[in-house]
């Protein structure tokens, strides 16, 4: 279903794949970027992909990720404990739930992403108002 392997900065990647953020206040967060700090995700296909994406995201938006995180001062995940994590919640089905959920998730990060150009759009507007009173 899956693979988890530590990314390195030049590693190739394959088009099934996604990173993870393992270190910080955001461990366990799904990217479509990699970072420094992070591990490759590969899956078998697109729709496992797109399913581990959408469970990794409600695993670290609902902070079930943090219970596992370990470290005094940069907190962390170790990759067979994540891995864990993971093949836990698809055997208790939550990954059928989270796939049945996908085009509304899909459809609240297009809002979330609309929301906040509008919210740059409307900051910059009241910056120009702004320095049009003070010329």
């Amino acid at each position: 279903m899956f693979q988890l392997k530590t990314y390195r900065p030049g590693m190739k990647t394959e088009s099934n794949s996604f990173f993870i953020l393992n270190r910080g206040l955001n461990t366990g967060k799904p990217m479509n970027e990699p970072c420094p700090n992070c591990f490759v995700c590969i899956c078998n296909s697109r729709e496992d992909k797109e399913s581990l994406y959408w469970l990794l995201f409600a695993l670290w938006q609902s902070n079930e990720i943090k219970r596992q995180l370990i470290g005094s001062v940069i907190l962390y995940i170790r990759k067979w404990e994540l891995e864990r994590l993971i093949r836990q919640k698809a055997q208790e089905h939550i990954l059928l739930v989270v796939q049945k959920s996908i085009p509304v998730l899909r459809e609240f990060q297009r809002k979330e992403q609309a929301f906040f150009k509008m919210s740059a759009q409307v900051r910059e507007l009241k910056t120009a108002y702004l320095c049009s009173l003070v010329r």
